[in-house]
């Protein structure tokens, strides 16, 4: 039988085995630079090339006129994590963002939300009407934000 190491000791092992650094900075640069790559044919409509026109008509698609939030979540989120906030590593910030987009979406609907607004309003529109379902996106996007 082996001696018990002592608490210290193995407190220090347990640091050294987890330190796996990701380095956040190195993506948080990354969605900085891409969501000031989205912002430059979405806001400003400049040229941007076949990658631009491509990821352009791809957000207009998936999310419709919800495509021109796309650069601000991307370069707050990659500020954050440039910053090393504490609120990117905490999963009610991440789960808030997600419930804003889907109570974007849901106001947007098909006329403007693209595929996924669409699809939204499909399956909530049967379930709760069109009243039942810009209440439905006011209250997730007041909620997220919260």
């Amino acid at each position: 039988m082996r001696p018990k190491s002592p608490a210290r000791v193995r407190k220090s092992k347990r640091r050294r085995r987890s330190g796996h650094h990701q380095h956040p900075e190195l993506v948080g640069l990354a969605l900085i630079f891409v969501g000031a790559f989205v912002a430059i044919p979405l806001w400003l409509e400049w040229e941007s090339g076949v990658v631009g026109e491509k990821v352009v008509s791809g957000l207009d698609g998936l999310v419709g006129a919800g495509r021109l939030v796309v650069p601000l979540i991307l370069l707050g989120l990659g500020g954050l994590m440039v910053a090393r906030s504490s609120l990117v590593a905490v999963r009610p910030f991440r789960t808030g963002l997600v419930v804003m987009v889907l109570g974007l979406m849901l106001l947007l609907g098909k006329r403007d939300g693209g595929a996924t607004g669409e699809t939204l309003e499909l399956l909530f529109g049967r379930l709760l009407g069109h009243t039942g379902t810009v209440v439905l996106g006011v209250f997730l996007l007041v909620a997220g934000g919260i």
